[in-house]
């Protein structure tokens, strides 16, 4: 996440206050204090810095979202589906997308 906010040229104090945690929550998520984050967390970040949720949380694709490089089909799809989902059904998406992306991985 330090990428991104370097990319969209954001402060950590910024970005919390966008986004309603505190710097410290930020801070902690750059440094990789914090592993997990809420589904609803990641949106919010993805939202106020106009970045790939995929990116975001699996590492996969680009940053970018807009005229640079647009999320896949598939991805708008998945943002779309936990974004409406109530708080404790985003968490169990990330944790099971996590999952996904760990098996695919070995």
């Amino acid at each position: 996440m330090v990428f991104a906010l370097e990319l969209r040229q954001m402060k950590a104090i910024e970005l919390a206050t966008k986004i309603g945690v505190t710097k410290s929550t930020i801070s902690q998520i750059c440094s990789g204090k914090t592993k997990k984050i809420s589904a609803e967390t990641a949106m919010k970040i993805c939202n106020a810095m106009n970045i790939n949720p995929f990116w975001l949380i699996l590492g996969k694709g680009k940053p970018e979202i807009g005229e640079n490089a647009e999320m896949s089909p598939e991805a708008k799809l998945v943002a779309e589906l936990v974004n409406g989902m109530p708080k404790p059904k985003q968490q169990l998406a990330q944790e099971i997308v996590n999952t996904l992306s760990k098996n695919l991985a070995n």
